[in-house]
């Protein structure tokens, strides 16, 4: 059986960081200037990298913790049907809409 692959799920930001300081680490920790970063400042759960390994999953999360945003680490359960939304990013049981 293969490994289990993880993704990792954005939370908001951590108390106490300025909005301003946040988005200056992230620009930073993502390579990639043209990508928007309010959808990791504002919406409380977000998808932001999939189909990792846990090892890698970790270092994902400790970056993003680094620049202020939390994030938690979730499975991805093959064998759940799941979707996820287009427009926010939410994994959710498959439907014919987003929760």
């Amino acid at each position: 059986m293969s490994e289990p692959k993880y993704e990792v799920v954005t939370r908001g930001i951590i108390d106490g960081e300025k909005v301003e300081e946040v988005r200056a680490r992230l620009r930073k920790l993502i390579k990639n200037k043209q990508v928007s970063l309010d959808p990791i400042i504002d919406q409380a759960e977000l998808v932001v990298k999939r189909d990792l390994d846990l090892q890698t999953a970790k270092k994902y999360r400790e970056g993003f913790h680094r620049a202020g945003v939390i994030c938690e680490l979730r499975r991805q359960d093959e064998t759940l049907e799941a979707m996820v939304c287009p427009n926010c990013g939410f994994r959710q049981p498959k439907a014919e809409a987003c929760i």
